[in-house]
């Protein structure tokens, strides 16, 4: 009787109320599966309430906004025309919000990066023929005081947490361009380009490696690296900011964690048809810039992302993580000249290095910058300019050869299994060996196309192994940075080659 009563009481429920409970339900389901908490963690991503990545979060919150909207609609005693009517008032509303808010705080907030076309830089129409793309800068004539912390993600972490570095204030200033650079003067001798390996990641200004290389040396040395720059940017760099300062030794570092990533073409300057101008203003093209000004490019995402992770990584930051033979060996420790250091890293930076020879030289990854590499190394020539290519390794590239007899082949798979994306893995065994085969395939890659043309190459790869099997911090221990020490190796090697 009961079990009838119940379902005739939920037959009496009007059809729309019905559908209003099942997206309450759908709601209700989608917040209680967890995503892959042990996945998020060796990936180093902050999980939002022990269980969300940051990702995962927002989708369920804007899901639960507008399925939620739309359940307290159908509830009420409205027309379907009257329900449209109103979601759409209160979703344009929101998005109205949204635009306003984001409008001023692109006005307050000011970027960390300014980007403008590299065209607009080089006078010589002959030399801004050949380049494209855009130069990257910071904020001119500016000084920036931080802590320096050295900690995993927020929110859970490995089951072996370390501390890492000690907190340590950090200065970082800009000249009259935006570099990282002392006010600038007169003539220098070598121009340094590349990325926050370059610039200075983590670390003070009197602490680059190329504010001690000009000391060790003598040379005065002008920094033209960003954080975040791509091999075409280290080209514009150089062009707009280091051709005219009279030196004659450009330093490239190729940081093999960023920068063997596909280049996308260099977007054309001509002026569009008017129909592709028709079709970028009334098609796609106009969804696409809405979203970007209002949240993909906004400094507003960055402040709610922040905000998010502050406010709720720490509810289930300590709840224990089920047993994980992938996390079970990290953070790595490697103990030598009588003390212990512990150095992490994502699945994917390791397996970045996993390349057959071969296949790396036909793969985007080095035939789109190797393009611009060439062009580097043929306007070095011409400008009668000394080129000399860094190689800045990964941390598990250095890293990985100094565990090989304390993490198993067991160990070493199921770490790499929780990279974000890729195919099926080999047994472990054969994985291992096959990894560390492969190690050092990228650098070769260079380092052979450098000597067929002549170029000078370093590789940073042995110095910076030896200072960790010495007992001295090359790396950070969850940041991928160098260290102050590691820093200084690098100067170290560097001006035994340009005295």
């Amino acid at each position: 009787m009961r079990a009838a009563a119940s379902r005739f009481a939920l037959r009496s429920v009007p059809t729309r109320r019905r559908v209003a409970l099942g997206l309450v339900a759908i709601i209700a389901i989608a917040w209680a599966i967890p995503g892959p908490v042990v996945a998020h963690v060796a990936r180093q991503q902050p999980l939002l309430l022990g269980r969300y990545a940051l990702g995962h979060f927002v989708a369920l919150a804007l899901g639960t906004l507008l399925l939620g909207l739309l359940a307290v609609l159908l509830w009420n005693r409205r027309s379907l025309a009257e329900t449209v009517l109103l979601a759409t008032l209160a979703l344009g509303s929101a998005f109205a919000g949204v635009v306003v808010v984001s409008s001023f705080a692109r006005i307050s907030i000011a970027p960390r990066y300014q980007s403008a076309p590299v065209a607009n830089f080089v006078q010589d129409p002959a030399l801004r023929a050949r380049l494209g793309g855009t130069v990257t800068t910071r904020e001119p004539n500016f000084r920036w005081e931080v802590l320096r912390e050295d900690l995993p993600v927020p929110g859970r972490s490995y089951p072996q947490r370390v501390a890492g570095h000690p907190a340590l204030p950090v200065v970082l200033s800009t000249d009259d361009r935006g570099l990282r650079n002392p006010p600038r003067e007169g003539r220098y001798d070598v121009v340094v380009a590349g990325d926050s390996f370059t610039e200075g990641s983590m670390v003070s200004d009197a602490q680059t490696w190329w504010s001690l290389l000009a000391r060790q040396t003598g040379l005065r040395v002008y920094n033209t690296g960003v954080s975040g720059l791509t091999i075409r940017e280290y080209l514009n760099n150089w062009v707009a900011f280091g051709l005219d300062s009279g030196a004659r030794t450009l330093i490239i570092t190729i940081y093999e964690g960023n920068d063997w990533k596909p280049l996308d073409p260099v977007p054309e300057t001509a002026a569009r048809t008017p129909a592709a101008k028709q079709a970028g203003v009334f098609g796609a093209g106009v969804l696409d810039r809405v979203l970007d000004y209002v949240w993909n490019t906004s400094p507003l995402r960055g402040r709610t992302e922040l905000a998010l992770v502050q406010l709720l990584a720490p509810i289930g930051a300590e709840w224990p993580l089920p047993p994980s033979l992938a996390l079970s060996w990290m953070p790595a420790a490697v103990t030598a000249g009588g003390s212990t250091q512990h150095y992490a890293w994502e699945p994917k930076h390791m397996m970045r290095l996993d390349w057959e020879p071969e296949a790396f030289a036909a793969a985007p990854e080095w035939t789109t910058n190797e393009v611009v590499l060439r062009q580097i190394a043929d306007l070095a020539r011409e400008r009668g300019v000394r080129l000399i290519v860094a190689y800045a390794p990964s941390k598990p590239h250095v890293v990985l050869p100094l565990l090989r007899d304390q993490v198993s082949a067991e160990q070493l798979r199921a770490f790499a299994a929780l990279r974000d994306r890729g195919g099926e893995l080999l047994p472990p065994e054969p994985f291992r060996e096959r990894l560390y085969r492969h190690l050092d395939t990228q650098e070769n890659v260079l380092r052979d196309w450098c000597a067929e043309r002549g170029v000078e190459f370093i590789s940073l790869t042995n110095v910076l192994r030896e200072r960790i099997a010495d007992g001295v911090p090359a790396y950070f221990t969850y940041d991928p940075h160098w260290t102050d020490e590691g820093h200084a190796a690098v100067a170290t090697h560097l001006a035994a080659t340009l005295r």
